[in-house]
């Protein structure tokens, strides 16, 4: 009797120590695993920070009162967001300004325009000329970047002292894609634009003044430029 209680302490001692064993192997078993995943998932998000910067500065400031515009953009790449951020004074007061990035598709050789841009020599550079130096208009920044429509009613509006504040966040992706299709410009490298912001009194203007799809010469006429760069 003594020894069939020794061998069944024994069995039980066996039994539990085997069990803890199975144990701790699921255990580190499952720890193994959440941790690949952990990696896995690491591996394919994208949590780098980009930041790309223009200081605005005034273009035919004589249509536009003798204003000085001035101001800052910051484009701001965060994995597949982008964040955009416009303050600017000096602008026509409640007025809508239309604003946007500008572009070639070699993506070499822009500038913001000065005076010399002026071709037709009337004292001011409208939309054409500036294309010129600036390069075309390719994304706007109004409430649905990713659209890339220009002719919209949701661009910023000048506050009483002319200054605007704008903010947007949007998918790169989608933004990228639209892009793309619209430009045949596989390679979305901010630091290879120019930012325009534009827009004066109706009567500022002079007939000499050209414009763009459509839109009346006062309101696509430049007032402020900057040119982006990564920091």
């Amino acid at each position: 009797m003594k020894n069939l209680k020794t061998n069944t302490t024994i069995f039980t001692i066996i039994l539990v120590f085997g069990l803890s064993l199975i144990s701790c192997k699921e255990n580190n078993r499952e720890q193994d695993t959440i941790s690949g995943n952990q990696e896995i998932l690491t591996q394919g998000e994208d949590t780098s920070t980009r930041t790309y910067r223009a200081q605005i500065s005034s273009i035919n400031a004589g249509a536009n009162g003798n204003r000085n515009v001035t101001g800052n953009v910051t484009l701001e790449v965060q994995g597949d967001q982008l964040h955009i951020t416009v303050e600017a004074s000096g602008l026509e007061p409640d007025m809508m300004h239309l604003q946007h990035l500008h572009g070639l598709k070699e993506g070499n050789g822009i500038s913001c325009p000065d005076p010399s841009a002026d071709n037709n020599n009337d004292g001011l550079v409208d939309i054409t000329e500036a294309y010129d130096v600036a390069g075309v208009t390719m994304i706007p920044f109004h409430n649905n970047p990713p659209n890339m429509e220009v002719d919209t009613q949701t661009y910023p509006t000048a506050d009483e002292n002319g200054n605007i504040s704008y903010k947007q966040t949007v998918d790169l992706n989608e933004l990228r894609n639209s892009f793309n299709e619209r430009f045949d410009w596989e390679e979305l490298d901010f630091s290879k634009f120019t930012y325009l912001i534009h827009g004066v009194e109706e009567n500022a203007v002079p007939e000499t003044v050209n414009s763009v799809k459509g839109l009346p010469p006062h309101v696509t006429l430049p007032v402020g430029c900057g040119q982006l760069s990564e920091d």
